[in-house]
């Protein structure tokens, strides 16, 4: 076994696997539910600081990273685009693949 479906193995049964890392989630991606296994990672909230006049006091921003393999997406996800998890809306700011392991970048906004 090489490198490469020595590292897809680990991502699958290791990092994804319920019983270790890993939780079963549902979500919406594309409109499309999905049912798969992904690490959520929450940031704490912090005061929305955007630049010029964009700035808006009493709104927060939420931070969110998943981790998911992207076989479970079936496609490369891109800046942007909305995930529905647990029943709020987030914009996709940055993905990552790194051999087959999406870090995806959610950010929202509350009051």
């Amino acid at each position: 076994m090489n490198f490469k479906a020595q590292a897809d193995k680990d991502i699958l049964q290791v990092f994804h696997a319920s019983d270790e890392f890993a939780e079963v989630l549902n979500f919406y991606y594309n409109d499309k539910p999905i049912q798969a296994k992904v690490v959520l990672d929450y940031s704490e909230y912090t005061d929305r600081q955007k630049p010029g006049s964009d700035y808006v006091e009493g709104l927060f921003e939420v931070d969110l990273i998943m981790f998911i393999a992207l076989d479970s997406l079936g496609q490369m996800p891109r800046k942007g685009q909305q995930m529905t998890i647990k029943d709020e809306d987030y914009n996709i700011t940055k993905v990552k693949d790194e051999m087959g392991e999406l870090t995806i970048y959610l950010e929202r906004l509350m009051e």
